[in-house]
């Protein structure tokens, strides 16, 4: 590439972008309102298909200072790092396409890298957050202290309210983009191991904007990656040559483990707030042993997740504890559970509420009223059910799987409790304007060959419709979902090699095999992992692929682990005949939700087109019928996906977001409650409450 280069300024601000056509201007404009005018910013487009590219040249062609570099695929931190070998200036700021900086941000902190004593590697600053209605949140307000400490446990710092010096960040290499996320958080973890000298101020300089898009609310991903940098905290860095003496060994690795429960607190509360189970995901990771969990780091991390995950503000937990009060409890319930702790729900819980104690408007209107007002409206409002597989299923690493046995008993209450409808009934009763009191909806997503085997026969039997999503793809295919199929490989293989290491979209990833044993500690290498922790770094990593790179990668893992990638007979697809079988519209109908099952926002806008649009019509073709429905794999969607989806015409659309229907639903964003493979008093519990305990 060949850019024009201007004279040196004073600061370089590094902007990655993809596919940030929405806000990459308002970004840009806050750099443009700088009080300070020696700066330069580069923008990197990581392979946008929407109009990023556009709307970044527009803002070259008008002020010099700006410059435009294209990539493909490096992912935020290695678009940075290519961004930045192109800086002219000593000092770096990163900028996120989607964040802001007021006025005086550059000033101030420059200010204060060029006059503090001793001169500092790095600068940083408060930051406060900005609603999904613009509201602006508190000052968050770094520590100045004990830096490497904290860092080795969790992030401190906004990634824009940090200054650093270019010639410390080229002496570490940038940024790790083996990490999707948390490679912010890793570097500056290594500049504290290093001895870096930190020098921060309390101004509110950067402005953090929640968007329900964001990499931090991919829990999965994030608490995989952020569990490699707590590891790398708790134990030496060979990548840090010559660490401070005190900092060389990492922090005690007892401490690691309190790190780990915390930050899966902080997951779960990102589940929570933006409506989705939690459960699962705290029985899926992997807990370090502790010997007695502390409590006020996941609660403090969870009070404040949770208001990020509903993108809303710290301010605002009056109105959000009676709206997530019982997954809270919830949450902490699994993790006593897996960390064999007695009393920890109960003690965080009450932790919790002191907590709430505090905010002002808390004490002159009391908890109880709202609480139960809002508990009333969610056992009045319609619900709809997500199940996956009604089946027996030893290898079951996401919960997926109800026995017939449960499902049957599922019925039989739901039956007494609700009236059990089918959702294209309940949609047009919300399209006019009414909310039908005690109603339930049953929904089935992927298709499993189970659903008319096992399903089908109870949903005759206890006299309720439903209504099955069907990723037409492997139907056509005749094959399985790579997840089963990775799930075998990776999971029921009695000994896999030592070392696995695959190319993946021009980055090598690396790990050691580990045995599955309670006592692991976190002196082990961030990169060693047990059969269940390498299934679901796979599984994040294979998940944004596009359906023939993942098919190549599980071949390639198959042929590691010394067996085969197809798919086995207790986890087959319906067939086309089956499905003909399966559907009877008005008490079993049948939904579109795609055609290989992507996350539609890793797709660009034509892809998802096509994958939605096809699914409709070979659907329609199965089932005989016309099908107004959707439903979005994973429960991941964008505006573009929602644009897609009512283009083509469906009539409404489904999420994974766990919660009722209230008044004014979006019926393209319709919520579902995940079940899981429970008895009759545990589904009763779980999803029919009917008192409120106070």
């Amino acid at each position: 590439m060949e850019f024009r280069f201007e004279p040196m300024a004073s600061v370089s601000v590094i902007i990655p972008a993809f596919n940030a056509a929405a806000t990459l201007s308002a970004t840009l404009a806050s750099v443009v309102q700088q009080t300070h005018a020696d700066w330069e910013a580069i923008i990197y487009d990581d392979g946008s298909t929407d109009s990023t590219v556009a709307n970044a040249q527009a803002w070259c062609d008008r002020d010099p200072r700006i410059r435009l570099l294209k990539g493909t695929d490096c992912g935020s931190g290695g678009a940075r790092n290519e961004a930045a070998r192109y800086a002219t200036s000593p000092w770096l700021l990163f900028l996120d396409a989607d964040d802001l900086i007021v006025p005086n941000h550059l000033a101030t902190m420059l200010m204060a890298a060029t006059t503090a004593r001793p001169r500092p590697d790095l600068v940083y600053c408060s930051g406060a957050k900005i609603a999904a209605d613009g509201r602006i949140g508190r000052p968050e307000i770094p520590p100045h202290n004990d830096h490497f400490k904290l860092l080795a446990s969790r992030n401190l710092f906004y990634i824009h309210a940090i200054l650093v010096s270019r010639s410390m960040f080229e002496k570490f290499g940038g940024f790790d983009t083996a990490l999707k996320t948390c490679e912010e958080w890793d570097l500056w973890q290594r500049f504290a191991r290093a001895g870096a000298i930190f020098s921060g101020i309390e101004d509110c300089l950067a402005l953090y904007r929640l968007r329900p898009s964001s990499l931090s609310h991919n829990a999965e991903l994030l608490f995989e990656n952020a569990r490699q940098v707590i590891m790398r905290g708790h134990s030496r860095d060979p990548r840090v040559s010559n660490p401070a003496s005190a900092f060389a060994e990492g922090e005690p690795s007892q401490d690691g483990a309190q790190a780990i429960i915390a930050f899966a607190s902080w997951c779960a509360g990102i589940l929570i707030g933006s409506g989705k189970n939690s459960e699962q995901f705290l029985q899926r990771i992997e807990f370090l042993r502790s010997a007695d969990p502390e409590i006020d780091r996941p609660v403090s991390m969870m009070l404040g997740s949770v208001p990020m995950g509903a993108c809303a503000l710290y301010e605002d937990w009056p109105t959000l504890w009676p709206v997530h009060e019982n997954s809270i409890c919830e949450a902490f319930a699994v993790i006593e559970k897996r960390c064999d702790t007695p009393d920890f729900a109960v003690r965080c819980i009450n932790e919790f509420r002191a907590h709430l104690q505090s905010f002002d408007d808390w004490s002159e209107r009391g908890d109880t009223k709202p609480t139960t007002a809002n508990r009333n409206t969610a056992l009045r409002s319609p619900i709809l059910l997500m199940y996956h597989r009604i089946n027996t299923v030893k290898c079951d690493p996401w919960m997926l799987s109800v026995t017939p046995e449960h499902f049957s008993e599922q019925l039989s209450i739901l039956r007494q409790e609700r009236d059990v409808v089918p959702l294209s009934w309940l949609v047009n009763e919300l399209k006019r304007g009414k909310m039908p009191n005690r109603a339930a909806v049953l929904t089935f997503d992927d298709g499993y060959a189970d659903a008319l085997t096992n399903a089908k026969p109870l949903l005759e039997k206890h006299g309720c419709p439903a209504t099955f999503f069907l990723a037409t793809g492997p139907i056509r295919d005749r094959k399985g979902y790579w997840w089963d199929i990775l799930a075998r490989i990776i999971l029921e293989t009695k000994r896999l090699p030592d070392e696995l290491t695959l190319d993946i979209r021009g980055i090598r990833h690396s790990w050691r095999s580990a045995p599955d044993q309670e006592d692991r500690t976190t002196e082990a290498s961030a990169n060693v992992l047990n059969a269940s922790e390498l299934y679901f770094a796979l599984w994040n990593l294979l998940k944004p692929l596009r359906h023939d790179e993942r098919g190549s990668i599980l071949s390639t893992v198959a042929d590691w682990a010394g067996t085969h990638a197809d798919s086995q007979e207790r986890d087959r697809i319906l067939v086309p005949d089956e499905v003909r079988n399966l559907s009877e519209p008005g008490f079993v109908d049948v939904g579109a939700h795609t055609v290989t099952h992507p996350s539609l926002p890793s797709l660009d806008s034509a892809e998802q087109l096509r994958e939605i649009e096809e699914s409709r019509t070979v659907c329609e073709v199965l089932a005989g019928s016309l099908v107004p429905g959707f439903a979005y794999p994973f429960g991941d969607f964008d505006e573009t996906s929602r644009s897609a989806v009512r283009a083509t015409g469906f009539q409404f659309a489904c999420t994974t977001a766990a919660r009722p229907i209230l008044l004014g639903q979006d019926l393209m964003e319709l919520p579902r409650i995940f079940v899981g493979d429970w008895d009759a008093a545990e589904f009763d519990a779980k999803i029919l409450p009917r008192q409120i305990d106070r």
